[in-house]
């Protein structure tokens, strides 16, 4: 049985614990600023939100894949005073994409 101690040791934790990532997802601080290979982008991302297809990540540059993961990791993190984060001046507060189809 799962306790709440290991549940919540790290932000990956209950993931990985209920089965919805097979590795540890790496922490906010080594994906900010880091340069990660798309595959990579794309398997953390799909660690985190399993919703997220391939198509649809397909539609995004590299750069906005990397902006996301960055959110999605504070999203993991326990709410409260010390938990910020900040969205980069280049993008705007609401986006929208039109589908292909």
């Amino acid at each position: 049985m799962l306790d709440f101690a290991t549940a919540t040791a790290s932000p990956n934790a209950l993931p990985a614990a209920i089965g919805l990532i097979d590795a540890p997802l790496p922490r906010h601080e080594d994906v900010v600023g880091a340069t990660l290979r798309r595959e990579q982008l794309l398997r953390h991302i799909r660690g985190i939100n399993p919703t997220a297809s391939a198509a649809w990540l397909d539609g995004f540059e590299d750069r906005q894949l990397q902006d996301y993961l960055e959110h999605l990791q504070k999203t993991l993190e326990p709410r409260g005073r010390t938990s910020t984060w900040l969205r980069r001046g280049d993008t705007p507060g609401i986006v929208w994409r039109a589908s292909r189809e």
